[in-house]
């Protein structure tokens, strides 16, 4: 039955027949509020006035005053340890039975309450806006869907481009870094929640007299796999990562260091070479990957998505055995460090039960800032942009700060903004109407505010991220 309704939904987006319009991630929840023994939640929607209050271990929905004659309304109703979606077609009282209740679960209620949900465009249509979604990551029109999406999102508006610049080894130097996107869903919604412009980050190294190009990525785990292994901590010969960023349909800028970081970065190339030696073969950075994203409790999250919804669909992938090992990875050590470093093998339900007994806040953890000392059970971590700007800080080129920065904090965007690079290299054979050099790509690779952010301690460790302007308070 869920095959053949996903089947139809797939056939109902791409039916030329219907003038529905769908919506990237439209199926993201809003949120109403939460309830608990203390605390009731009332709300309109296009079709009731609801109220919602928990007693008992009941929770009662009371839907009044029908605005329509043909309406419905649908939620998600959950906490950190359970989540399930009604639909209500009827005025009145509707009571949910919270049953086979654990001290853990009644801890939790007491503390986070259960969190209400409404789909703004109910099931079926949240449904739909699903599988539209996945027409991003896979299917015959990824490029086109995605265009779509980073324009009706970010207002981003890509012009043609279509060019391939050679450029010999001889013209790239140490710490060139190359800015890079590829249309396929995962880099676009990376540069959707953060505001960049580019997806992935990659950097030259010239090691043992031969060009490489060093990166820290992994397979594509959504779509086809259009980047060969090895993967984490790689180097790959330059002549070869060109052929395959071709072949990937990879835009591709690259930017070079101002005058005076290059030095710093030639003088210290020995240590640099020395650390990527030590990180080669790290795998990539997912311990630490949404914390370079989220530095504020309610600032970061696009659209409708809220920390609420996030937290709680997180530990509902958690319990499930299909997805618990890599929302592991994404979000359990990494919370625990902001916790406490002496505990281990805590689960997400787990550090939520810790911050309830210690009378602090999930949420909170969040927002703490990662450390660039902190060592994972399989290393450090480090995404592919925090990579470069590692060895950037080993290369001497935040000295004049004293190294009071923690790379690991930095988003793509925040990469190429920090003031640090060479705006007048420009050669005229790859110069785009960014005024930047893309060596690739069908469309242009713009970089707005790009080299404008001088450096200062501790930067990028409190800044918002909401689109579709990105506001970015100085000294954040």
């Amino acid at each position: 039955m869920k095959l053949y309704l996903l089947s139809f939904l797939f056939l109902l987006i791409n039916s030329p027949l219907i003038t529905y319009s769908f919506n990237f991630f439209g199926f993201i929840p809003s949120f109403q509020g939460r309830v608990s023994h203390l605390n009731k939640v009332n709300f309109e929607t296009p079709c009731f006035d609801v109220g919602v209050k928990y007693n008992a271990n009941n929770l009662t929905i009371n839907l009044q005053n029908r605005k329509k004659f043909l309406c419905s309304d649908s939620y998600i109703i959950s906490n950190n340890h359970r989540l399930m979606w009604k639909t209500y077609l009827l005025e009145g009282e509707n009571v949910i039975e919270f049953d086979n209740l654990t001290n853990t679960e009644i801890r939790d209620i007491n503390y986070y309450g259960i969190n209400i949900f409404y789909l703004q465009e109910g099931i079926i249509e949240a449904l739909a806006n699903l599988v539209y979604t996945t027409q991003l990551f896979t299917g015959d029109h990824v490029t086109d869907y995605n265009l779509n999406f980073l324009k009706e999102k970010m207002n981003l508006d890509y012009q043609e481009w279509n060019k391939n610049i050679v450029f010999d080894e001889s013209e790239i130097k140490n710490g060139d870094m190359f800015a890079i996107t590829r249309l396929d869903g995962l880099d676009p919604t990376i540069m959707w929640g953060t505001g960049s412009h580019m997806g992935h980050t990659a950097i030259a190294l010239w090691i043992n007299g031969e060009l490489f190009i060093c990166e820290s990525t992994d397979k594509n785990p959504l779509g086809e796999s259009y980047w060969p292994p090895p993967y984490g901590i790689i180097k790959t010969p330059y002549k070869q990562w060109i052929q395959q960023a071709r072949k990937a349909e990879f835009m591709v800028d690259i930017i070079r260091l101002a005058p005076h970081y290059q030095n710093s970065f030639n003088k210290n190339i020995q240590k640099v070479i020395k650390l990527f030696n030590n990180l080669e073969g790290l795998p990539y950075g997912y311990r630490n990957f949404l914390f370079g994203w989220i530095d504020t409790i309610d600032n970061n999250f696009p659209a409708e998505l809220s920390k609420e919804f996030l937290v709680n669909l997180l530990a509902a992938l958690e319990r499930n055995n299909t997805t618990k090992s890599e929302i592991s990875k994404f979000i359990d050590e990494a919370l625990t460090f902001r916790l406490n470093k002496n505990y281990k093998n805590l689960s997400l339900v787990d550090i939520i039960d810790k911050t309830i007994l210690e009378k602090k806040s999930i949420y909170d953890l969040f927002t703490v800032p990662e450390n660039d000392g902190w060592i994972y059970s399989d290393g450090y971590s480090y995404v592919c942009n925090t990579f470069v700007l590692r060895l950037y800080k080993e290369a001497g080129i935040f000295e004049e700060i004293n190294n009071d920065i923690n790379v690991t904090e930095f988003s793509p965007r925040d990469t190429y903004e920090i003031q640090i690079f060479d705006e007048d290299w420009v050669p005229e054979k790859c110069k785009n109407s960014g005024n930047i050099c893309q060596i690739m790509g069908e469309y242009e690779m713009i970089l707005p505010n790009f080299n404008s952010i001088p450096m200062y301690s501790f930067m990028n460790q409190n800044c918002p991220s909401i689109a579709p302007k990105y506001f970015r308070p100085n000294g954040c």
